[in-house]
């Protein structure tokens, strides 16, 4: 009977542990939270690529045959997109104040559509067996575009933290 009680006495306090977790107040961060939050992602976001970029530079050397520069490549698309696809969706999880709100906006559709880029470069460069044709798939691909969007966002986000004299600095990829 004792550990019975016991058991339901740990039940309640988690019970009301849970549910104070779950009903407290939702708060948006402040700017200079909503920023430095923004910096974090975006520091993370740059590593990883440049570990990618780093790694895939180093085996693609190495590589001789066509299908297998092809098949790495592909790969590596895959990998960058998931970096990327890990970056938006820690945007969009961010609870941004209403100064911030259409950065957050912008920058996780300008991310959304270079997710949406990278699926339709890797589709095309999955079915490339030459060079010729991965080479073609590659300088027909839309990533420029989308990527410049997304700097675009990034120079927003970083001009409203400097406005607001937030000392940030994000890795916008100007130029």
């Amino acid at each position: 009977m004792k550990t019975h009680t016991i058991l339901l006495a740990a039940i309640s306090v988690l019970a009301l542990v849970f549910g104070a977790v779950a009903c407290g107040s939702s708060e948006p961060l402040t700017l200079e939270e909503f920023m430095q939050e923004l910096e974090a992602l975006d520091n993370e976001y740059e590593e990883r690529g440049n570990e990618l970029n780093d790694s895939f530079d180093e085996e693609i050397t190495d590589i001789t045959e066509v299908d297998e520069a092809i098949d790495r490549s592909v790969q590596f698309f895959r990998d960058l997109s998931a970096s990327l696809d890990s970056f938006v969706s820690g945007i969009e999880d961010l609870d941004a104040p209403e100064e911030a709100e259409q950065i957050q906006n912008n920058a996780v559709s300008a991310g959304r559509d270079a997710l949406d880029a990278f699926d339709d470069l890797i589709a095309e460069a999955e079915e490339a067996e030459t060079e010729a044709e991965f080479t073609a798939v590659t300088e027909t691909a839309d990533l420029q575009g989308v990527f410049a969007a997304f700097s675009a966002v990034c120079v927003e986000a970083q001009a409203l933290a400097d406005e607001n004299n937030i000392d940030v600095s994000f890795n916008c990829n100007e130029g």
